[in-house]
């Protein structure tokens, strides 16, 4: 009796919330700088896990950032929705909202975290 060689096949997905690739203070820019230590272990773990499927939420990208400066084309088919001021809008009055907690160790809108109790509310 012949051995039957069975190959299983495996598909990876990698999703991960990145909470902005461009800083919060260039939100507004029209031509944003992309937050380049972010790029860095995005890259690398890219190069190194090589996942089938790469899901990325909350980039903040914007459509003025080439596909290949987050990840290579050739390796990946892009898809993309692009945060908008229709959907995102920025207003030097809504930054003035937002501050860092170093509990959260991100960008909270000062309504939203219950380790500021002496951020203003309203």
């Amino acid at each position: 009796m012949d051995k039957v060689e069975r190959k299983i096949n495996k598909l990876s997905v990698f999703y991960h919330n990145v909470q902005g690739l461009i800083p919060f203070s260039h939100l507004a820019d029209e031509h944003p700088i992309l937050d380049q230590t972010k790029i860095f272990e995005l890259q690398r773990y890219v190069v190194e896990r090589k996942p089938d499927i790469i899901i990325l939420n909350e980039t903040w990208l914007k459509p003025g950032i080439l596909d290949d400066e987050i990840l290579p084309s050739e390796l990946y088919t892009i898809h993309r929705k692009d945060r908008s001021l229709e959907s995102h809008p920025v207003s030097d009055n809504s930054k003035k909202k937002w501050r860092w907690c170093f509990n959260c160790n991100k960008y909270k809108y000062y309504k939203r975290c219950q380790h500021n109790p002496h951020w203003p509310q309203g």
